[in-house]
């Protein structure tokens, strides 16, 4: 039905948690980039700085994406996106979007959850998306908001 499959991410084995909490670009190996509309505080790493209020925002319709290089190839299994906490802020959380591992030549997509639902203000939601293979560098390409305006979001955590 195109729905999301929502997990927990501690079925079984613990997960190895991949993200720190993000205090630049680059923090502690990990990068995180994205065509975000920048200016600070919109700057794609903030999806991982651990702050509340702190979101990334596209203005383009709902469209956009966020680049994660990691320090070493693992296999993403699960992750984690966060709506804004700000009242009313659910409109611009994400609707749509690929998830894509990078094979050394093209992004594979693995994952491509087609209508998220609505969101709550401030709400996290787990995805399961086990990669088929080891890598570096995964993509999360937005293609819709819950509104079709801006899409903004925040909360990123990623598990192997």
């Amino acid at each position: 039905t195109g729905a999301p499959d929502l997990m927990v991410p501690w079925s079984g084995q613990q997960p190895v948690w991949l993200l720190p909490t993000m205090t630049a670009q680059t923090t502690n190996g990990v990068t995180i980039t994205g065509n975000s509309i920048g200016g600070g505080q919109y700057d794609a790493w903030h999806v991982a700085d651990g702050g509340a209020n702190s979101y990334v925002q596209w203005n383009n319709g709902g469209a956009g994406y966020c680049d994660v290089e990691l320090a070493a190839p693992v296999i993403l299994s699960s992750y984690e996106l966060g709506a804004r906490t700000e009242a009313s802020s659910q409109l611009y959380a994400p609707k749509s979007w690929a998830l894509r591992a990078w094979d050394g030549l093209a992004w594979q997509t693995f994952s491509s959850p087609s209508d998220a639902g609505a969101w709550s203000a401030g709400e996290n939601r787990t995805f399961a998306a086990t990669a088929p293979f080891a890598t570096t560098k995964y993509r999360f390409d937005f293609s819709a908001s819950q509104s079709g305006t801006y899409l903004q979001w925040r909360g990123l955590r990623m598990w192997a």
